[in-house]
């Protein structure tokens, strides 16, 4: 059936009269949900993972929300993971404790792996080539990824970059450094602001490791109960695992650049000589003409380039020491205690890819602490019992006493022992070592 013209004119007058009024009552109601202010919500993310790939493998997650003066923390954990599972599921966990959408959330996490993804767009191209990275390799937690992207698709979300673990007693200089390091990575943001996300971010940190040091606690209890608890093997760094001696040595003098007024140059000898030393021993040592801050201001700030450096120039593992640790991780737990500075281990595992072998780490630079109680620290909170130490100083071996345990000297590493003690003259003679010394236990 035909309709005349005039009837077809006022159909399409009366269907742009519906469109148009539904658009202007949708228009208008975003506008008025865009004119209310959006709740701000602040997240504070943390990830970590200790024995990686490890049958002892646990890792747990951290996070904090903040709103207004309202604030919730909230951490777990789960064993057989790793450490950017974790990052995920710190954030995932944040998400999952809002019981609104439509609010505006700052994000701030330590993970590249995370914040890089939202802000590099990585999701766009997973996800328009079927979940599989540029080089056609299936994307790594993509179930992670999929609930969180769903969970960040419901607000308006930014991300932002902490580096984490940052010295919140460190220096004026040090930490007006850092503070410029994050707006210009950031944007915008006061020094007072700086320092409390900071503060924001050990804290997630330490939430962390909670579900951590619960799991060790309860299962150093079962072990101790059953008899099943395997020995421990705890390690010094630095001429015990590797030799960083050059480059740390080339990444000390590009921070005394910094410094035209400095003429001393390290030598890879020089770095050797302050190998097992606390940060600010080393400063009293090469320069003793300047003040203490001043010095201790120069010395740390040359440990931050050192880890960044390092990250990309690790040092030199001495020989068979990749070999010797997969083999000692299947028979007995593996810890590292050293005297340096936050974030060298870290760095250590980074660039050797060993984290997977040790179940605890610790250093001086986090506790503030001598090496023998740091020693004692780790035994206390893994529940260790039966152990050694292998260094290569006699403050390694002076540390073991402190902690009253067994020491062997790492004779192919920088120092002397001014005693008799049990020696390995090469890192690969350390399984036949322990299994004499603790078959005999």
């Amino acid at each position: 059936m035909s309709l005349p013209h005039g009837s077809i004119q006022s159909i399409h007058c009366l269907c742009y009269s519906y469109v148009t009024a539904a658009l202007s009552r949708f228009y208008n109601s975003r506008l008025t949900w865009y004119n209310q202010p959006m709740k701000q919500i602040d997240i504070y993310t943390d990830g970590a993972c200790s024995g990686n790939q490890n049958d002892t493998n646990i890792g747990g997650w951290g996070c904090i929300l903040e709103y207004g003066g309202h604030r919730k923390e909230l951490f777990g954990g789960e064993l057989d993971t790793t450490n950017n599972r974790m990052e995920l599921q710190a954030l995932i966990a944040a998400f999952g404790a809002l019981r609104e959408t439509g609010l505006s959330i700052r994000v701030f996490s330590d993970s590249a792996y995370a914040v890089d993804c939202f802000n590099k767009k990585w999701y766009i191209n997973w996800q328009r080539n079927g979940w599989r990275t540029s080089d056609k390799k299936p994307v790594e937690n993509q179930d992670l990824w999929m609930t969180l992207l769903q969970e960040v698709a419901r607000h308006q979300v930014r991300f932002y970059r902490i580096k984490g673990h940052l010295n919140l007693n460190a220096s004026p200089e040090i930490l007006d450094r850092a503070h410029e390091h994050f707006i210009k990575v950031n944007g915008p943001f006061t020094r007072e602001e700086f320092l409390y996300i900071a503060g924001q971010n050990i804290r997630a940190d330490e939430l962390a490791n909670e579900f951590i040091r619960n799991h060790r606690k309860t299962s150093a209890a079962d072990a101790k109960t059953s008899g099943k608890r395997p020995p421990a093997i705890l390690f010094d760094l630095d001429g015990t695992l590797w030799d960083s001696a050059k480059q740390v040595a080339e990444s000390w003098n590009l921070a005394l650049e910094d410094y035209p007024e400095i003429s001393l140059r390290f030598t890879t000898k020089m770095v050797r000589q302050s190998m097992g030393r606390v940060l600010e021993e080393i400063a009293e040592m090469w320069f003793p003409e300047l003040s203490r801050e001043r010095r201790e201001e120069i010395i740390r700030h040359a440990t931050e380039v050192e880890l960044d450096y390092l990250r990309t120039h690790p040092g030199k593992l001495f020989p068979k020491t990749r070999s010797t640790l997969a083999a000692l991780s299947k028979t007995y737990e593996l810890y590292v205690v050293s005297n340096c500075q936050v974030g060298y281990i870290e760095g250590f595992f980074e660039g050797t890819g060993l984290q997977k072998y040790f179940i605890d780490s610790e250093c001086a630079g986090r506790t503030g602490k001598p090496k023998a109680d740091n020693i004692r620290l780790v035994m206390e909170r893994n529940g260790l019992t039966r152990c050694l130490y292998v260094g290569d100083t006699q403050k390694d071996c002076d540390a073991a006493d402190g902690a009253g345990i067994p020491f062997v000297h790492a004779a192919f590493g920088f120092g002397q022992i001014d005693r008799v003690v049990p020696r390995l003259e090469a890192f690969g003679e350390l399984p036949a070592y322990a299994a004499a010394f603790f078959g005999s236990d």
